[in-house]
């Protein structure tokens, strides 16, 4: 299969002439990145106040990164949970692979994640919204395709609406403004070609732009195949065999004072388990298929300065449809009578929307404003399916539709507004207002699969419509010098319930443990208070930053037992007060070349504390990851011709005062510390060759956002299943032209 991939490849590279590219570029060293998420407008992070971070496409290819979690390992204070498909019998609801993104201590619906700026698909836990043992999960792209990635890691309802309440994390996509440059004209050809000894990887991209100024575009194809990760332990991983493509296509018109740009983004992947450890006493032999796909399609215009609008200088809208799915088959020989169990679920989200957004400057009597403002409505199809099919020792069969969510539309309209005001002598202080208005509506359909399994418990759909909720942010920036500033900001934050959380049915029938998931009628919104101080520097040669955070959640949603003994009947509610402190801190430097007299010296470093506890209990939250700090030394030569960097991050233990037992039983973990190193060589003005070794020390540890994750049937794992690779590298070859 693997030389029929690599046969298609020079089949597609073929088709392509393209004349000289600037990769070269790939190494230039960024001080100060932009970004868009923590204001909507495109600015440095060291101008906007609040924790906001940018990982570019040159570092995600430096660290050779496969996934999400790993284009993000240095970041502080974010981490990417990643569950391996069949640790426990729990499989049959859940997915492999990454889940979402955990930012100080909040992850699932409530971290907004967006790829250029639309909304991905919500996850379908099946166990409660502050339970670590989460459902399909919501990564649903590939890093490869990414110019950057942004995180705002504060509440950002105020600009981002519902599922926003702990941060946004957003991806924005190559096209031909990122690979042609601002004057949209020239040839771009770039690939590349890996190996990855953590899951025997391979790893093809190919990126392609075309411009003369008016017209451009672009293509970009990432091809994935391996198996499952390797650890260092006592133990293998389950066999697991995957593959994805990953194609994304732009097309931009432009003229004076406007551009149009379409987008075609097609995501697939496909994975293949044989569960070894859960076949036991009670199953001869369980494999896991599962499947995620999503395709969109959006057309974006834009008018840029210079239009003569009374009410803008610019003016943008995007219009898009979205079809995501997630599709999972599970088989279990079971020793009981021989029989074949086939269980078929899947989770499908189609949503249809529109982005619109003015940006309006004017100076008055108190300071220039930069107002900018606009709406975003979408509505979303979202169902799901749950067939079971029992194959018994004489050949029959038993087919059962359990239907586990009744499907239903939910509607979102927002308006938001934020204005900078910049005030005082020299333009120093700088005042930022924003707010939202936020309309949430959930329609349930029931179905006869619904109706047929619900109604024989006495249980409803679930309507939903919550009244117009209002999020407030605010902001204060003061320039001390032109490098140097301090601010403080206040965000509340607001998360809708789920369409799965208000109309999941879910039920465990078994001698030994016997429960029912219900829909709550009197189901209502989650909220936060976000307080956050913080200082920082952007030199020449050195940049730092320091924040220190508070975080309040109120109305956490979460299980709660409704009726018992015999039959436990569990629903969800707003139960749940936490509270999350913690300190950020992160710098480099970057050496005089005169120095060093043959190249230049990058250092750095960055490290995060953080607590939190669920107020009413006192319990320690689970999904607080331990400290972390990171650092880093990497050489360029004079003629930029070869790099290499070495990068160490420790990370603190989580003893059993920090763990609660709420949610099955996570295992401690011990600290540990990694050492990582990765180079480059540029062969020749079209060639060059990079590659990587990590946890050169072939340390034995575990990642906490991993090994939390344990529960559901978790006590018939190993332990060390979950944990990290030992000595592990990889090596890619790249073609310029």
């Amino acid at each position: 299969m693997r030389a029929n991939k690599l046969i298609s490849f020079v089949s597609i590279i073929s088709y392509f002439l393209f004349a000289e590219g600037y990769a070269k570029e790939v190494e230039n060293v960024k001080i100060s990145p932009t970004t868009v998420i923590a204001t909507r407008a495109e600015k440095s992070v060291f101008e906007t106040a609040g924790s906001d971070s940018v990982t570019t496409a040159s570092e995600i290819e430096q660290l050779g990164a496969g996934n999400l979690g790993q284009s993000l390992k240095y970041e502080p204070g974010v981490s990417v949970p990643f569950d391996s498909s069949g640790t426990d019998a729990y499989v049959p609801y859940l997915e492999n692979g990454e889940k979402s993104v955990r930012i100080r201590g909040i992850g699932g619906n409530r971290i907004s994640i967006r790829l250029d700026g639309i909304r991905q698909p919500e996850d379908f836990s099946s166990a409660g919204g502050s339970s670590p043992i989460g459902g399909p999960g919501r990564i649903f792209f590939d890093p490869a395709l990414l110019s950057q990635i942004e995180i705002f890691k504060t509440a950002s309802s105020s600009l981002y609406g519902s599922d926003a309440m702990g941060g946004t994390i957003q991806g924005q996509t190559l096209g031909p403004s990122t690979l042609l440059g601002q004057e949209l004209s020239g040839e771009y050809f770039r690939n590349s070609f890996s190996v990855n000894s953590v899951n025997d990887g391979i790893h093809n991209r190919l990126i392609a732009a075309q411009g003369e100024g008016t017209f451009s575009h672009s293509i970009v194809h990432s091809f994935r195949e391996g198996s499952e990760r390797k650890v260092k332990g006592s133990v293998s991983r389950n066999p697991l065999d995957f593959q994805s493509h990953a194609i994304l296509y732009k097309g931009r018109f432009s003229s004076l004072n406007w551009f149009s740009e379409g987008t075609i983004d097609v995501y697939s992947q496909e994975t293949k388990s044989v569960l070894d450890t859960i076949a036991g006493d009670f199953n001869k032999s369980v494999t896991h298929e599962s499947s995620r796909n999503r395709d969109r399609f959006s057309v974006m215009a834009e008018l840029s300065e210079g239009t003569d609008l009374l009410f803008a200088d610019t003016l943008s809208i995007m219009i898009y449809s979205q079809e995501s799915s997630q599709k999972s088959t599970n088989t279990q020989y079971r020793v009981r009578n021989d029989e074949i169990w086939y269980r078929d679920i899947n989770y499908d989200t189609m949503i249809h929307g529109i982005n619109l957004q003015a940006n309006k400057s004017f100076d008055t009597t108190w300071g220039t404003n930069a107002l900018r403002y606009g709406f975003e409505t979408s509505l979303s199809d979202v169902s799901s399916g749950y067939f079971l099919t029992k194959q018994l020792s004489d050949g029959s069969q038993i087919y059962e539709d359990r239907i586990g969510m009744a499907p239903a539309d939910a509607f979102r309209h927002g308006m938001f507004l934020i204005d900078e005001i910049t005030v005082g002598e020299k333009n120093s202080w700088v005042l930022t207002p924003s707010l939202r208005f936020q309309h949430y509506k959930v329609d349930p359909q029931e179905n006869a699969a619904f109706l047929k399994r619900a109604s024989s418990k006495g249980f409803v759909a679930v309507e939903y419509e919550n009244t117009i909720a209002a999020a407030p942010g605010l902001s204060l920036l003061h320039n001390l010098t032109p490098d140097l500033n301090i601010y403080t900001s206040y965000n509340h934050g607001v998360r809708n319930p789920s369409v799965g959380e208000l109309n999941g049915y879910f039920e465990h029938l078994v001698s030994d443990s016997n429960f029912i998931i219900v829909p709550n009628p009197d189901l209502g919104e989650e909220t936060s208070d976000s307080y956050e101080l913080g200082i920082q520097f952007k030199g020449e040669s050195s940049d730092f930053q320091l924040a220190a955070f508070q975080n309040n959640y109120d109305g956490f949603i979460d299980l709660q037992t409704v009726s018992g003994p015999v039959l436990n009947i569990l629903s969800n509610a707003n139960i749940g007060k936490a509270r999350i402190q913690g300190i950020e801190f992160s710098a480099n430097f970057l050496s005089d070349q005169t120095l060093t007299e043959t190249g230049s010296i990058l250092t750095g470093f960055s490290a995060c504390w953080m607590e939190g506890e669920e107020v009413i209990s006192g319990e320690p939250l689970n999904t607080i990851d331990p400290f972390k700090g990171s650092a880093y030394v990497a050489y360029t030569d004079e003629s930029q011709n070869w790099g290499t960097k070495l990068a160490f991050t420790y990370r603190g233990d989580k003893d059993l005062s920090d763990i609660s037992q709420s949610y099955g039983m996570p295992m401690p973990i011990d600290q540990s510390a990694v050492l990582d190193l990765t180079g480059w060589l540029k062969l020749n003005d079209h060639w060059e060759i990079r590659g990587g070794l990590f946890n050169l020390t072939n340390e034995h540890y575990f990642l906490w956002s991993d090994s939390s994750r344990a529960g559901g049937h978790a006590g018939v794992s190993h332990f060390d299943h979950m944990a990290q690779p030992g000595v592990n590298g990889f090596i890619t070859l790249t073609a310029n032209f």
